[in-house]
Formats: C-alpha cells, structure tokens, sequence
C-alpha cells in the first residue's frame, strides 16, 4: 500500500506565464475602461456669471435704478417674450429666441414685469454674426413691445445719460 503524501505548499503560489499575461489584460482592459468612461463624463466648473466690463455696467445701472427697478443679469430671451403662431412656426420661432439671451433687464419692482432691456455692446457686437443676432434681437423686442437699448461698453458711465436712456430719469 502507497502512502499519500500530503500537499504541502512551501510559499505563496507562483502564477506561471499565461496566467500573469491574462492577468496583465485584465488590468489594462480595467484602466482602459476607466480612462474611456472618464473621459466621456463632462467636468463642470464653476465661473463668473458676468465678464469685468458687466460687472461695472451692472453696478451703475443698480444705482441708477435705485428702488424705482430691479436689475436681473443674463435673462434668455424666451423668458422674456414668446411667440404667437402656429405649432410649426412657433417652434422654428421659439429656437430662434430660446438659444439667445439679454445682458440687463430692468423690472417694475412692484410687478416684477420687465421695464426694459439693455444690451451692453463690447467688440464681439462688430462682428458679422453678431450684427446679424443683434438685428434679429432689435426685431423681436420692437415686435413684443419690450424697449432695448445697446450701450457700448466704456471704462466709467455717465449715471445720469444711463438713467436718461433707459427711461428712469427725466430727459
């Protein structure tokens, strides 16, 4: 009779060659992996809502407008007016105006219903495309009855020649 000899393991297990290459893959298909979903993933940072040159127009216009109206930044278009028509043409309308914004508008502060509106014109606004969206802005906002002033940016402002256009103080 033979006498079994019991499985004695000296160590750690040493994994032969096909065995590490296969775990190699693995890992690499791992990293792979990460790296690829990663990368898909948009990463969202915070950033300023007005540029230098807003950030100065918009101080003004809050002192011009005092308690007699609330300045509001940044408001899109859409929010603004809406389009009368029917289902095909309002929408073609609606992505027209929803896609764009206004920089200031001033509200009654009693009704919060919009006084009026004040785009603040830096170099972009001598651009073709951007002459071309300013048009159809003026347009829009004529239609809907909304007054829109264009004010160039500048390094100081006038309080009174703002207060003037806008229509919170007398010419």
């Amino acid at each position: 009779m033979r006498c079994r000899q019991p499985n004695r393991r000296l160590g750690p297990r040493v994994l032969s060659t096909p065995e590490l290459i296969a775990a190699g893959a693995a890992l690499a298909a791992a990293v792979a992996l990460l790296v690829v979903l990663l990368a898909r993933r948009p990463r969202y940072v915070r950033r300023p809502l007005l540029s230098p040159a807003e950030k100065r127009f918009y101080r003004v216009l809050l002192a011009v407008a005092g308690k007699r109206a609330i300045v509001v930044t940044k408001v899109r278009l859409a929010d603004l007016i809406t389009v009368k028509a029917r289902k095909r043409l309002f929408w073609r309308a609606f992505h027209q105006i929803a896609q764009k914004h206004i920089d200031f508008v001033l509200l009654d502060p009693q009704t919060l219903e919009p006084i009026c509106a004040v785009e603040l014109d830096d170099r972009s606004h001598e651009l073709r495309e951007r002459r071309q969206r300013d048009r159809f802005v003026d347009r829009a906002m004529r239609r809907a009855g909304l007054p829109l002033h264009h004010v160039p940016v500048r390094r100081t402002y006038d309080k009174a020649e703002i207060g003037r256009l806008i229509g919170l103080l007398a010419p």
